[in-house]
């Protein structure tokens, strides 16, 4: 299975595009994008008639640094101590958003921020192989790798994955 999954190397600019090209797919309405501080970008969107503003570092999904561990897949981030974030509030969403490939087709991996980035040191925030995997037959998935939630989608399912990462985390749509 781990075969058909392989590491993004998209740059920053492609990785945003491929952003704006999975809402215009999943029938999110882009109002307005700009540039944040720590390397976050930022959308304004249109979901069910409400609008939500979504803060988003996105990162190639690597190896897991193990060799060991073939079928873990990561994300690294650095500590954010000091630096600002947009919680997680009414009308504001911040995510850690992931790019892999399974069989040549993008999938989105993504993680709440404030599980990781309050810490002296790098984290990681991983993923499993199967979990990519099933993703590319399901379309979406919510799981739980290395004791984390995280939520998968491919290009038609990401309104999907944002309203259910909105509502476990507790985000009223504006």
């Amino acid at each position: 299975m781990s075969d058909i999954i392989e590491n993004g190397q998209l740059s920053q600019k492609q990785r945003i595009d491929l952003v704006k090209s999975f809402l215009m797919e999943s029938d999110i309405e882009l109002i307005s994008e700009t540039e944040m501080p720590n390397s976050f970008h930022g959308f304004s969107v249109r979901i069910m008639g409400k609008e939500l503003k979504l803060s988003i570092l996105t990162k190639n999904v690597v190896n897991s640094g193990w060799v060991e561990k073939p079928y873990i897949k990561r994300i690294q981030v650095t500590s954010f101590i000091g630096k600002q974030i947009e919680k997680n509030v009414d009308g504001s969403c911040s995510l850690f958003l992931g790019i892999a490939f399974a069989n040549s087709k993008p999938i989105f991996i993504v993680w709440n921020p404030f599980l990781f980035v309050f810490h002296k040191t790098n984290r990681s925030c991983y993923v499993n192989v199967e979990s990519i995997a099933r993703c590319y037959h399901l379309g979406f998935l919510k799981t739980n790798d290395a004791k984390k939630e995280v939520y998968l989608c491919d290009s038609k399912h990401f309104c999907d994955l944002i309203k259910k990462f909105v509502e476990d985390n507790s985000v009223e749509l504006l």
